[in-house]
């Protein structure tokens, strides 16, 4: 299978390493787009789009919680101008949210996986997801599974509902008409928390290798939310996708879900990254200090349920370099995804990276871990 696309001089074997990766399964497809500024290193896709076509350069596909780290930028926007602040209690901006124990639940709790709502208590229907309110109720008047504060648990869906709130709560926009207002309509990037009607033909149909469902790993017996962290209790399948369901589902990728609900292509999200820590098509969307302030541990190491694959670290929002999962430097910040999406910035290089794909292996995923390696081996080397 031939990679189409390019790279620039010097980057030749992350191109190499790309055609291999996706040469190894031909019914997958798959792209690879690393910004530096506005020199593009690399700006490739291969494969097949699940709908019977070839991948091409617009071939936009799920993000999963690598839209966690678009709605950290927003976050980090609204810090920067002064109308929110990290270590401020929600209910400042929230009022009906500060009850049932939550009174004291700060910003920072619900960014940095602090909050105690990893999953609703309450059931959530397909048709409540898509209509945002709903959730956003269950969420604001249930007690948290633990003291605010006190440890981390990661939240996989809930966190995009509650970040969004706080965003429409401060902005009155949701946190998908401010990505697009702040972020990808300025760059002319294609990266969407809630896709277009008219974007849709260009969404990849995702799917799993052969074999049975992949995870099962939140149904843990012996934490109280582990049900209904991913399902909900009813409105998504446990493994995330399936035929015409869950992710795949054409309403549901219209509607917002913050949490894993954005969409967008590779190229779209590497110039996004790029611009967060350096000039790209003219735009800058955190300043240095606000990136030093945001990149600060808040939460690293073992969660409560002690799940060895969330020994992971988070900032504000941002997932962080980890012994878990190495990012390009340690001064890296994005948000990995769930089926082996990435994408981060790395400050050091002014580098914005983004790795996506539609076919999600059954087991250990090194795609993504690898293209890493070899962009830290080329820019080493002085390329």
């Amino acid at each position: 299978m031939r990679a189409e696309g390019a790279v620039a001089p010097g980057f030749e074997p992350l191109a190499e390493a790309f055609t291999e990766i996706v040469a190894a399964d031909p019914r997958a497809g798959a792209a690879l787009a690393v910004r530096r500024g506005d020199e593009v290193l690399a700006d490739l896709w291969a494969g097949t789009d699940g709908r019977g076509r070839s991948w091409r350069s617009g071939t936009a596909t799920g993000l999963f919680s690598c839209t966690k780290g678009l709605v950290a930028i927003v976050v980090g926007q609204l810090v920067a101008e002064g109308r929110l602040e990290y270590e401020d209690p929600v209910g400042r901006y929230w009022p009906e949210f500060a009850c049932a124990g939550k009174e004291a639940t700060t910003v920072r709790d619900l960014l940095a996986h602090r909050a105690g709502l990893p999953a609703p208590r309450e059931p959530v229907s397909r048709a409540e997801l898509l209509a945002w309110a709903p959730v956003v109720r269950k969420l604001q008047e249930q007690a948290p599974y633990w003291t605010p504060g006190s440890g981390h648990e990661y939240h996989a869906l809930t966190f995009g509902w509650l970040v969004g709130e706080l965003v429409r709560r401060i902005t009155g926009r949701t946190v998908g008409t401010e990505l697009a207002a702040r972020v990808a309509g300025p760059l002319e990037a294609d990266v969407w928390i809630g896709v277009p009607a008219e974007q849709q033909h260009r969404v990849a149909v995702m799917r799993f290798d052969d074999g049975p469902p992949l995870v099962r790993g939140y149904e843990l017996p012996e934490v109280p939310w582990g049900a209904h962290a991913v399902t909900l209790g009813g409105a998504l399948p446990e493994t995330m996708i399936g035929p015409g369901t869950g992710f795949n589902d054409p309403e549901i990728q219209r509607a917002e879900v913050p949490g894993a609900g954005g969409f967008g292509t590779a190229r779209g999200l590497a110039k996004v990254w790029s611009a967060a820590v350096a000039d790209t098509g003219g735009v800058r969307l955190l300043d240095p200090d606000l990136v030093a302030r945001a990149t600060v541990v808040q939460s690293a190491g073992s969660s409560l349920s002690a799940l060895p694959d969330f020994r992971l670290s988070w900032g504000m929002g941002f997932e962080l370099d980890s012994p878990t999962h190495r990012l390009l430097t340690p001064a890296s910040f994005g948000h990995a995804g769930f089926g082996g999406q990435l994408a981060f910035a790395d400050p050091r290089h002014g580098v914005g990276f983004a790795f996506l794909t539609n076919l999600f292996p059954l087991g250990a995923d090194g795609r993504a871990d690898r293209l890493v390696g070899v962009l830290r081996e080329r820019l080493a080397s002085g390329a």
